[in-house]
């Protein structure tokens, strides 16, 4: 099976711009604000190819994502880094992803360009279906950040739960994460010299599942998510375990800026003991 086009490698890097194939040519044109958010993102892996061609699947995705907190927050719907349009129903999203079949959707929040752009508003969602692969995004700061606190971490948990649950017998979830962004950067301790990872190091939520066994030798991760199932977490991080799924959670309130800064730092000096590092470019 072909590798997915977005990697695990590249996506902290590009998580604040879903669609960012046509948000690169245009970046300078995108108005730049002083923000401090948190980014999920997530990637499950299917056994068949064509997952998206049965429409209780792609149902299934569009009613987690109505179901999370994201929902109300988010106004305008965009596919392939296009302006949006007002988001409509349910039902609608529903119809409309279906339709499409293999496509990038972009949830926004504010304006039709924020649907290219989403660090234009507050809050963000995507959906990238792809031939074998579904990948999912999201993102909350300034005041939808302040509002939903705690939820915008305890949200993503439930929906990547939730789709792990239903789909477990036909993908497996291959990472998911949820760590801090800031304009123009984020600071936290870090480990000296700087390594670089297949994992994201600055995360303060870790979703993994150890249980699977893999459709072929594509499924690199299963490696890293194993070592960090197993792996004794540091004293301070709640750990939970449903249905074999590990949830690693270094921090209460992702509001608490210094506090998620000391949990992402803590995250990395573990992780790199843990997991397979590379030098940092430039270190």
């Amino acid at each position: 099976m072909a590798r997915p086009k977005s990697t695990r490698k590249s996506a902290a890097g590009t998580a604040q711009k879903p669609g960012h194939r046509s948000a690169d040519r245009t970046a300078a044109k995108s108005a730049r604000r002083e923000r401090y958010g948190i980014t999920w993102l997530a990637m499950f892996r299917f056994s068949d190819p064509d997952w998206f061609a049965r429409r209780a699947a792609t149902d299934l995705v569009v009613d987690t994502v109505a179901a999370s907190p994201w929902w109300n927050e988010v106004d305008h719907l965009g596919k392939d880094a296009m302006p949006g349009k007002p988001r409509g129903s349910v039902e609608a999203m529903r119809k409309a992803v279906a339709a499409a079949g293999r496509e990038r959707w972009v949830l926004g929040r504010g304006s039709p360009g924020a649907c290219v752009f989403t660090e234009q508003g507050e809050a963000w969602f995507k959906i990238d279906v792809m031939a074998g692969y579904l990948e999912l995004g999201a993102g909350a700061d300034g005041e939808v950040f302040a509002r939903l606190g705690p939820a915008v971490l305890t949200g993503g948990i439930d929906a990547v739960v939730a789709l792990r649950d239903a789909w477990k017998d036909r993908a497996h979830l291959q990472f998911a994460s949820a760590f801090p962004v800031a304009e123009p950067s984020f600071e936290y301790p870090r480990v000296e010299p700087r390594r670089t990872a297949s994992w994201t190091l600055r995360s303060i939520v870790d979703i993994v599942d150890p249980t699977f066994e893999p459709y072929d030798d594509d499924e690199t991760l299963l490696a890293e998510s194993r070592a960090i199932a197993k792996a004794r977490a540091p004293r301070g991080v709640t750990r939970t375990v449903h249905d074999g799924v590990v949830v690693l959670r270094w921090t209460d309130d992702p509001r608490d800026r210094a506090a998620v800064a000391a949990a992402a730092g803590r995250h990395e000096a573990w992780l790199v003991n843990v997991i397979p590092t590379e030098p940092e470019e430039d270190f």
